[in-house]
């Protein structure tokens, strides 16, 4: 019987990002995190840089300021979690009502958020486009899930 954990890497869709992702940095960023909750990064590689989010406990969006880049223009590159599963009642805004200091803390002791399904965490999204110097962006995280943002310089 083949080996269907190897099959499963040499397939995935994050394969090739993760074989030329550097192992040393020339310089690291926290752009935002609540410890364990949730946190984006982001490192540069001469050039480039390269931004991560992870998230626990519910979804969120992560939201940071392309402020720190050098270049005005970025080919930009990400592999995030694949929403398209997501149903309205997974992270509608007012679902659980006002934000009471008791919600919260309810909420900060669940292992994670309640909806009325679970999300595929194994789907990925894979898609390019081009960001600005300065552009804010929001990625939406599932559960236990993030992404992946690699910037390049585009040459005009």
């Amino acid at each position: 019987m083949p080996n269907r954990r190897a099959e499963t890497v040499e397939t995935n869709i994050c394969r090739e990002f993760l074989a030329g992702l550097p192992t040393s940095w020339d310089e690291s960023r926290l752009l935002e995190d609540s410890p364990a909750n949730f946190v984006t990064m982001a490192r540069r590689k001469g050039a480039s840089w390269y931004i991560a989010g992870i998230c626990a406990r519910r979804p969120r969006n992560a939201e940071f300021t392309l402020d720190f880049t050098e270049a005005e223009e970025y080919a930009a590159e990400i592999w995030q979690d694949d929403l398209s599963d997501e149903r309205p009642s997974d992270a509608a805004v007012g679902a659980l009502g006002e934000m009471t200091p008791e919600i919260v803390a309810a909420l900060e002791e669940m292992s994670q958020s309640p909806c009325q399904h679970q999300h595929d965490i194994h789907k990925t999204l894979h898609r390019t486009f081009t960001v600005r110097k300065g552009e804010t962006l929001v990625i939406p995280e599932s559960v236990n899930g993030g992404f992946v943002l690699k910037l390049r310089p585009k040459h005009r």
